[in-house]
């Protein structure tokens, strides 16, 4: 998959400046919650996924929601990505033949690593586990993009309402 996140990462810079105004923060100031934001994130989507559930029959959830939880994901990363100023948003990923479980773990360790190291290199590789992950689940950068609209949207809709 090749994506570029160009423009998603201008609308997440709207929505994170309108929040930081609202809530008289920085983003300099938010960056180690928003890195421990993400790591929640990953462990919703990998629990609604049920991957790695051995004790439990239960289907994954709805691609949909799934999805929808990759896009919070997707949020905090390209928010992060602003705050260290990434210069370039393309991305290009292979499908991967690693189980779930192992990517899901490289994901957790590439945003471990970047939360010591702070720079655009660990960026792109959390960047490209993430991704990776999303190639292998099926879901294409126009599923990608059209879910991120819509989400932007609603997180947008709940500042205005207090959320």
């Amino acid at each position: 998959m090749k994506i570029n996140l160009e423009e998603l990462a201008l609308k997440q810079r709207k929505l994170d400046n309108y929040i930081y105004q609202n809530s008289q923060l920085t983003s300099q100031n938010t960056l180690k919650k928003r890195i421990f934001a993400l790591l929640v994130e990953v462990g919703e989507t990998a629990n609604e996924l049920r991957f790695f559930k051995f004790w439990t029959k239960k289907p994954p959830g709805d691609k949909e929601i799934i999805l929808e939880e990759f896009i919070d994901i997707i949020h905090f990363i390209i928010s992060i990505g602003n705050t260290i100023n990434l210069s370039l948003w393309e991305i290009e990923t292979d499908r991967s033949n690693e189980d779930l479980i192992d990517l899901f773990m490289n994901l957790y360790e590439q945003i471990l690593l970047f939360s010591k190291a702070n720079n655009e290199g660990q960026f792109k590789n959390m960047l490209l586990s993430l991704f990776i992950i999303l190639e292998k689940l099926n879901y294409s950068k126009e599923d990608i993009v059209a879910m991120y609209y819509l989400k932007n949207k609603i997180n947008f809709e709940r500042q205005n309402n207090n959320y």
